[in-house]
């Protein structure tokens, strides 16, 4: 399978690759995966029209790049995934989704598209009658992310409860590394999970 991977803010692909390279192993024991790392695409969110851009050159990344089996996004790229999967939700309900599962680590909230069109910041609510995100998730996170727990659960509550999967790890904003044993093996069932999930969709 083919991921696109999106780093935090204030990080890189570097840092990404080094960050999921225990489950990047892992994983490669049960599934043949590729890891590709994205362009730098994660905005510095000052103005509305940045993430905009940012969001352009996501949809350009993937139209050239892909097609990818799913995406991974960690912090701002959670968000600047999660943003993008909303928007094409909203715009265009009935187009095919580019990805076919994604996985969300200690992710920020997305922003509301609607909003940014019309050059506002403002994050994006859950929609009491239906999930924004359909397909299958994976939602890792970390008990002690004081910054980012609650928004990582309101991403959550936006996707589709019946295709999604959490997982909470003990540490804090953070992908679990090689000495956090128990928590590897977590987020792995987690994504698993919404891997199989995906194998029998198909």
């Amino acid at each position: 399978m083919l991921f696109l991977c999106l780093h935090g803010l204030g990080t890189n692909n570097h840092v990404l690759q080094t960050q999921t390279a225990t489950i990047r192993y892992e994983m490669d024991k049960r599934h043949t995966f590729e890891f590709v790392e994205g362009t730098e695409v994660v905005p510095i969110a000052t103005d509305a029209e940045s993430i905009l851009q940012a969001l352009r050159r996501l949809e350009l990344y993937i139209a050239e790049e892909g097609p990818f089996d799913g995406a991974i996004g960690f912090s701002q790229g959670a968000a600047l995934l999660s943003t993008y999967l909303i928007k094409l939700g909203q715009q265009q309900p009935v187009k095919i989704l580019p990805f076919r599962c994604a996985i969300f680590f200690s992710a920020a909230c997305p922003y509301d598209a609607l909003a940014l069109e019309d050059g506002l910041i403002k994050h994006g609510k859950p929609d009491t009658g239906k999930p924004l995100i359909r397909l299958p998730t994976a939602h890792i996170w970390g008990r002690k992310d004081a910054g980012y727990k609650i928004e990582s659960e309101t991403l959550c509550s936006m996707c589709d409860s019946n295709l999604r999967d959490t997982y909470v790890h003990g540490e804090g904003h953070e992908i679990p590394g090689p000495r956090a044993k128990e928590d590897i093996q977590g987020c792995l069932r987690a994504i698993r999970r919404t891997i199989d999930k995906v194998v029998v969709e198909h």
